[in-house]
C-alpha cells in the first residue's frame, strides 16, 4: 500500500511536507515494531485501529492530489510556465512535442490534426500519418514553430490555427469542461469552432481574448514591446493585467503596449493575416517592424541603423520570393543600403 501511494505522489508531481512524511513514516515505524512485539488479540484490534488511521491519512494525501491535480489541468497559464521552463534543443524543423521523451520533428507547412478523442496525425503532402502518443495520461501538448517555418494545427474540437515563425502554442489534446483554453507565445491567426456552451480562450504572458465563435489574428512575440489582435469577424473580448477589458469588431485592432491595453482602430483585417499567403500588406509600418518580421519569418538575421526604423513604409511584399529579392524591393523605394554579411544582413540609410 505504502509503495503504490509513494507511486502515486509520483505520478501525480504532488510533494507533501517534510512533516507529513516524517509523521507518516514514525506511524509505518511503530506499526511493524508494535505488530512484531504483540500477539494477543486484543492488540490485534488497536493494529486494525492504526491501519484504519493510516488509511485515512492516505485517503486525504489521494484527495490532496486529485485536487491538485484537477487544478493543475484547469491552469494553462501554469502549465505553459512549466513547459516553457524546460530546455528544448532548437532545430530547424517544426517540433510537435507530445511529451519530455517524444519530441516529433516536422517539416514547414505542415498539418498537425486532433481527432474528437485526441488523437493526433501529421497530414503532409497529403498523406496523413497518425502518431502514438506514449504518454495517454499527458494533459498538454505543445508546437514550436522556428524562424524560417509555419505550420497549421487542427484542434480537437474543431478549430483551425496557421502558426507563423517563431511562435510557441501550448494545447490541450481534448478540451473538457466549460471553457477552451490555448496558450501563445508568437503570431497565429485562429478560426474558432463555434460553441456556446465551452467559450475559447488565447491566452499569452501579458493579455487574454474570449470568443464563442470567430476569426481573428494575435502578434504576441514576448520578445516585442507590442502586441496586436485584429478580428476578421465575429467578436472578441480582450483582457490585461491589471482587468481593463475591451470588445473588438470586424476590421478593427487591439494595441497592446507595456502589458496594458492602449486603446483600438478601424483597419483592414485581411492585410494582418495575408502573412498566410506569404504577404505582407504594408501601410505606414515602421521599416524596424517590418524587418523584425521577414527576419523572424526566414530565420536570417537582420541588423540596422537606428535610423532606418523610422522610416514608414507602403506597398506589397512578396514573402514567397528569397530574402535578398524582398530587401532589394525595399531598396527601390526606401533610401536604404544593404550590405550582406556571414551571419545575415545590414541595413543602413544610403549616403
Amino acid at each position: 500500500v505504502i509503495r503504490g501511494f509513494i507511486n502515486y505522489l509520483r505520478g501525480k508531481e504532488l510533494k507533501p511536507t517534510d512533516g507529513e512524511m516524517n509523521d507518516l513514516w514514525i506511524k509505518i515505524c511503530e506499526e511493524v515494531d508494535w505488530s512484531s512485539r504483540q500477539k494477543h488479540k486484543k492488540y490485534f484490534l488497536f493494529y486494525a485501529g492504526w491501519g484504519v488511521a493510516a488509511s485515512v491519512l492516505l485517503a486525504i494525501f489521494w484527495f490532496k492530489g486529485i485536487s491538485f491535480n484537477q487544478e493543475k489541468k484547469m491552469d494553462i497559464s501554469d502549465a505553459s510556465s512549466t513547459l516553457f521552463a524546460h530546455s528544448i534543443e532548437e532545430t530547424e524543423d517544426v517540433q510537435l512535442i507530445m511529451s519530455t521523451d517524444q519530441i516529433i520533428p516536422l517539416k514547414s507547412n505542415a498539418t498537425i490534426e486532433y481527432s474528437g478523442n485526441g488523437q493526433v496525425a501529421i497530414n503532409s503532402k497529403g498523406k496523413s500519418k497518425p502518431i502514438e502518443d506514449v504518454n495517454a495520461m499527458e494533459e498538454y501538448n505543445q508546437v514550436i514553430v522556428p524562424k524560417g517555418k509555419h505550420t497549421r494545427l487542427l484542434l480537437s474540437d474543431g478549430s483551425c490555427l496557421h502558426i507563423n515563425s517563431g511562435t510557441k502554442v501550448i494545447y490541450p489534446r481534448i478540451f473538457n469542461g466549460k471553457r477552451r483554453e490555448i496558450f501563445v507565445n508568437g503570431e497565429i491567426y485562429i478560426d474558432v469552432k463555434h460553441d456556446e456552451k465551452a467559450p475559447f480562450y488565447v491566452k499569452t504572458s501579458d493579455f487574454e481574448v474570449c470568443v464563442l465563435g470567430t476569426a481573428f489574428n494575435v502578434h504576441a512575440y514576448s520578445s516585442d514591446e507590442y502586441a496586436e489582435v485584429v478580428l476578421l469577424r465575429g467578436r472578441v473580448q480582450i483582457k490585461d493585467q491589471q482587468e481593463h477589458d475591451l470588445q473588438l469588431l470586424p476590421n478593427q485592432l487591439a494595441l497592446i503596449q507595456d502589458k496594458k491595453l492602449a486603446g483600438k482602430k478601424d483597419v483592414e483585417a485581411s492585410d494582418y493575416i495575408s502573412w498566410i499567403q506569404g504577404l505582407l500588406i504594408l501601410k505606414g509600418e515602421p521599416l524596424d517592424r517590418v524587418l523584425s518580421k521577414l527576419e523572424r519569418y526566414y530565420g536570417v538575421s537582420i541588423q540596422y541603423d537606428s535610423d532606418v526604423a523610422k522610416l514608414d513604409m507602403h506597398g506589397n511584399l512578396d514573402m514567397n520570393y528569397d530574402l535578398a529579392e524582398v530587401l532589394h524591393r525595399i531598396a527601390i523605394t526606401a533610401p536604404i543600403q544593404i550590405k550582406k554579411l556571414e551571419s545575415g544582413y545590414y541595413i543602413q540609410i544610403a549616403r
